[in-house]
This record gives structure tokens, C-alpha cells and sequence, in this order.
């Protein structure tokens, strides 16, 4: 039930928008069979008898299914809502609903407690306990009165469930990997290391008595990975972590967000601001998006000129593209007028005519989002002609070609790195050595495994300073709350409710192409906000 509202037509819009989700996984525990039933109709808006459920939405009762309308998108998996999108949805667990002194609603109106009789009028007629109307942004459903009954008594014990993955001696944890018998494939080396994470810990006694039980789930190609995702989040996982989901990583964290499972660390690239808010996931390094935007606000404190002719050039790929824009965006808050992208198809970079063009145009100030190999043919091919512009890429994007420039180069060329081996103290790396040797891990993929432990270290802070009555919501509460947090393998991480990216920045060195070094340790830059 919702008590009031604000901007009621774009709220009841984006409900009807985000709530067309996939079925949420079942919350565990011992239930009856009218619990049961009551749990499934929560979660889908679905009667398991089959009867028909019809939500009616806002002041002209705008008709949908039940299934999109399900009372779990707005008032939780536990029942005690969260405010979204100006709407404040009520605690509806039973204690709550029949406290002797009545309740009190959002907008400090009190009112007398609930009984059975009086929640089914509240679901069926949009009424609360005194008989006034509920919030318009609360629907009215029509469906029968055993579905009616179901539904209330599962709510009677909804508060007192333990969360999905959850047991009394375990913990379980899940982690998307591609699938592949290779050891020594990325997803097996990353499975390996957090398996052998969770012996260690085990082994000492686990999180309060609580074993780590990793559930992994495998995908043979990216376009699998959201249902991959779906279905590890139906084997009943507490939450993810390292979870990699490739190129679907945005689509992968609003998939997370809508079923309301932590994700701890996943192990993508992410292009803005806004996939750092979601709150179901916690980022540790900058994704591309936020070290390009970094880099260009680097490059405005370094280029001489304040308005340069400058272009952006990218492989013609949907996820290049999108950073472009993002960079032209970042361009345009410091004054910027003269910035062009430009798209060339991928893996066929004429490089030659690329350095005539863009010399011919005057363009002094580059920014190039390939690969290594485009880079050594565009360096090679302005080398050729004498073009010299000031060049801002990805080290570990272009990293195969970064010191095999001409050079002419020298002082024109900047790299941006999410971390760098300066952020590894004495006592972490020693710590992630020991760990490795005693467990005999592989040795491929070294910089992703540093990540995927760092990533482990922040579950486990999470796990102990959420304490013994563990939950989702206590979890999310103990990562909001690390400031400058230390893992000894990456930047100090800081989380917040409205920041989910616990580095939010990233590093700009001068490259070298003299020595094959960089200059200096490299400058960390947080970026200006795109809003």
C-alpha cells in the first residue's frame, strides 16, 4: 500500500515501465501451503490456482495484468518498501499492519490497525483501515478471495523469513562465468581463486558460524548471459559476486536491480555515472565510461589551447560509440566546441587515409578507443606524415601498442588506467602472493584475479559488519557505510547511497615512447558529473 505520492503520472509511468520484469526468484524458508502460494502470487502477481488477477493503476484506473504489477517491485522482498521515484510504499509486514496503537502512515496520518477483513479491502478496493482511499499509485486488484487469503498469510510471516540463500549454517554466493573445461580459460581461473577464497575463510569458522558455498553458473555466449543471470539468481543465491557479464553489463546490473540481489564486484566495464547508482550493485574500479571522461578532463587542464580542433576516433562498435558520445558530453561542461567523433569499421583501420584526413582538418588534440594493433598502424602511419597531435587513450585498451610509437611522440601521449601496481601496498600484495602459492592458483589473468580477490575482501567486510541476523538490505547497509575502505589491492574504496563505484576515478600517466616507461606515478582524476 502506498500512503501519498509525488509527480504521481511519471511515477505511475516508471512503475509501469521497470515493473515489467522477469519472475523473481522464491524467498526461503519453511512455508505452508497457503504461504507458499501467498509468496508466489507476491513475487509474480500470479494466482498458482490460475484465477485471473487485474491490477487497476491511478485515478482513472488504468487496467493491467497482475503479473506486471507484482507487490514485490514496490514494497520489497521484505516487505518494508523503499521510496522510489517520489512514491513512498508502506511497510506492509503483519507486525507492522496491526500494531495496537494503530499505524502511522508516511504523511503522519494515523489510523487504526489492520485485520484480515480490513487488508483484503485495502488490496481489492484501494481503501486503507479508517475506510479512506489509498494513494492513487497503489492498484486495486481484483482476484479471488483464496488468492486474497493466500496473500495475507504469507504477509503474516513475510518479516520473519530469512533471505534468499540464506541458511542458519551457510551462506550461499553465486558467480557468472563463460562457460569452458579450459583451467586455464578466465571464468574456471576466477572460479578457482574464489573457491579457494571461501576455503580459507571456511576453514577458520566462516561468517558467524556460516559456510561460503559458491553456486556458479555457467554461459556459452554473451547473448545467454541475463538469462544465465536469471537463472543463478533461481538457485537461491544470497548474492553475486565477480560476476562477468561482458559486453551485457549495464543490462546485467538493471537485472540485478529489479530482483533485488547484491552484486558484489562484478567483473565489467560499465559506461556512466548512472550504473554506479544502482543500488543492488557495488562497483570497484571505474569502467571505461568513467576513465575516458577522467582522461578528457585531464586532457582540458593540459592542452594548451582552450578550445582545441579535436576528434574522437572510434572503432565502429555499438559500446565505442556510446563512450564517444559520452566523451563529446564530457567535452561539451568544460566549453569544448570543436570535438567531432569519428567511426571507423572495426578491424579494418586504414590508417594511412585516417592521418591524411584528420591532418588535413587541422585536428591537433586525438582521442583513440581501439585496440593495440589499430594504434601501432595509426602511430606508424602519422609518423609517416609528420603528425604529431596530442594522443589520449586506454592503457589496457591499447596496450599492445602503447610504447611502439614514433618518436615524435614523445610528451603528446596519455594513458588512463582504472589502478596502477602503486596501489598494491607491501601488506596486500604479500597477503595475495602467499594466497596464490599456498593454493597452487594459475597464473594467467593475473591483473582480473588481483580484482576478483579485492572483490572477495569486500564481501567478506560486508558479511562481518552486517553482523549475525545477516540480510540483503544489512549488506547493502554495511558496504554504504566503507569510507576509504583498504583492500590493499586497489585504490582506497568509498561507498555511499547514492555512489556504487567505490574508486571513483581513475589514473592519467605520460607515456614514454623514448625509454617504454611512463613519466611520473600518474595523476588520479575524478571526473566532473555529466548531471
Amino acid at each position: 500500500m502506498i500512503q501519498r505520492r509525488s509527480g504521481l503520472a511519471a511515477s505511475i509511468f516508471l512503475s509501469v515501465v521497470t515493473l515489467m520484469a522477469a519472475t523473481l526468484p522464491a524467498i526461503g524458508g519453511s512455508l505452508t501451503p497457503e504461504q507458499a502460494r501467498g509468496q508466489q502470487l507476491y513475487l509474480t502477481g500470479q494466482s498458482l490456482g490460475g484465477s485471473p488477477i487485474q491490477a487497476y493503476v491511478g485515478a482513472t484506473s488504468v487496467p493491467l495484468p497482475g503479473r506486471v504489477l507484482p507487490c514485490v517491485n514496490c514494497h520489497g522482498a521484505n516487505g518494508k518498501g523503499r521510496p522510489e521515484g517520489g512514491v513512498i510504499p508502506s511497510n506492509i509486514t503483519w507486525p507492522q499492519l496491526t500494531k495496537g496503537y494503530g499505524v502511522v502512515s508516511a504523511s503522519g496520518r494515523r489510523y487504526p490497525p489492520y485485520d484480515e477483513t480490513a487488508l483484503a479491502r485495502a488490496i481489492t478496493q484501494g481503501v486503507d483501515s479508517a475506510g479512506t482511499a489509498l494513494d492513487n499509485a497503489m492498484p486495486r486488484f481484483t482476484m479471488a478471495a483464496e488468492d486474497v487469503a493466500d496473500l495475507t498469510a504469507y504477509l503474516k510471516v513475510i518479516d520473519s523469513l530469512l533471505d534468499p540463500g540464506l541458511a542458519p549454517d551457510s551462506i550461499r554466493l553465486g558467480i557468472l562465468v563463460p562457460a569452458s573445461r579450459d583451467p586455464n580459460a578466465l571464468g574456471q581461473v576466477i572460479v578457482a581463486l574464489f573457491r579457494a577464497y571461501f576455503d580459507d575463510i571456511n576453514a577458520a569458522g566462516g561468517v558467524y558460524n556460516r559456510q561460503l558455498v559458491l553456486i556458479e553458473q555457467s554461459v556459452e555466449a554473451e547473448s545467454g548471459i541475463l538469462e544465465g543471470g536469471k537463472a543463478l539468481v533461481e538457485r537461491q543465491v544470497f548474492a553475486l559476486l565477480g560476476a562477468m557479464s561482458a559486453g551485457q553489463g549495464r543490462l546485467f546490473g538493471e537485472l540485478m536491480e529489479r530482483m533485488q540481489v547484491p552484486s558484489i564486484g562484478p567483473l565489467t566495464a560499465f559506461s556512466d555515472d548512472n550504473d554506479s547508482l544502482n543500488r543492488y550493485s557495488f562497483y570497484l574500479l571505474a569502467g571505461t565510461g568513467v576513465q575516458q571522461r577522467a582522461l578528457l578532463d585531464y586532457a582540458v587542464k593540459h592542452v594548451p589551447r582552450s578550445d582545441p580542433r579535436a576528434v574522437i576516433l572510434h572503432p565502429q562498435q555499438a559500446d565505442s560509440v556510446a563512450i564517444a558520445d559520452l566523451l563529446q558530453a564530457q567535452a561539451a561542461l568544460h566549453g569544448w566546441t570543436q570535438v567531432q567523433t569519428l567511426g571507423y569499421p572495426a578491424a579494418q583501420l586504414d590508417a594511412t587515409a585516417l592521418v591524411l584526413q584528420l591532418q588535413h582538418a587541422g585536428i591537433e588534440t586525438l582521442f583513440f578507443l581501439g585496440q593495440g594493433l589499430d594504434l601501432q598502424q595509426l602511430a606508424a602511419a602519422a609518423g609517416q606524415q609528420g603528425w604529431t597531435p596530442t594522443l589520449f587513450l586506454s592503457g589496457t585498451q591499447a596496450a599492445q601498442g602503447l610504447f611502439d610509437m614514433p618518436l615524435g611522440f614523445a610528451g603528446r601521449v596519455f594513458a588512463v588506467y582504472p589502478t596502477l601496481p602503486t596501489d598494491l601496498t607491501p601488506s596486500g600484495q604479500q597477503e595475495f602472493q602467499r594466497f596464490h602459492r599456498r593454493h597452487g592458483l594459475s597464473r594467467h589473468y593475473l591483473r582480473t584475479q588481483i580484482s576478483a580477490y579485492a572483490s572477495a575482501h569486500l564481501l567478506l567486510k560486508g558479511l562481518k559488519t552486517a553482523g549475525r541476523n545477516l540480510s540483503r538490505e544489512k549488506l547493502l547497509a554495511a558496504l554504504e557505510g566503507l569510507y576509504q575502505y583498504q583492500t590493499g589491492l586497489t585504490p582506497k574504496l568509498t561507498f555511499g547511497p547514492n555512489q556504487h563505484l567505490g574508486a571513483n576515478g581513475a589514473y592519467i600517466v605520460a607515456v614514454n615512447p623514448k625509454t617504454g616507461t611512463f613519466n611520473g606515478v600518474g595523476e588520479w582524476v575524478v571526473p566532473k558529473r555529466l548531471r
